[in-house]
């Protein structure tokens, strides 16, 4: 891409904030899916006794979300899902059909 057509474009994010705030939130969310097992608590594949004690508990210290029907952690599921949801929008995108 030519030097001049990248200056040109960054403009576009200085004047339009809600282009900025759009282009911020999709930066984060590829971060947070690139480095998903660094920064999720737990193994999403592990698996674990789980007893009714373990079903939707509230958010606390061990589960900033809570947990889920299946005794999981609600934000690894999120972390995990970012994964998903940039391969399932960018796919598409990617074949020209």
């Amino acid at each position: 891409m030519p030097p001049y057509r990248v200056s040109r474009n960054s403009g576009v994010f200085r004047s339009n904030a809600m282009g900025l705030v759009g282009l911020i939130m999709l930066v984060i969310v590829i971060f947070v899916a690139v480095f998903a097992p660094i920064l999720s608590p737990y193994d999403p594949s592990s698996t674990q006794d789980v007893t009714t004690a373990d079903i939707y508990n509230p958010p606390s210290a061990a589960h900033w979300l809570g947990t889920d029907d299946a005794g999981q952690d609600v934000l690894t599921n999120f972390i995990f899902g970012a994964r998903v949801s940039l391969t399932i929008g960018f796919l598409p995108r990617s074949f020209p059909w």
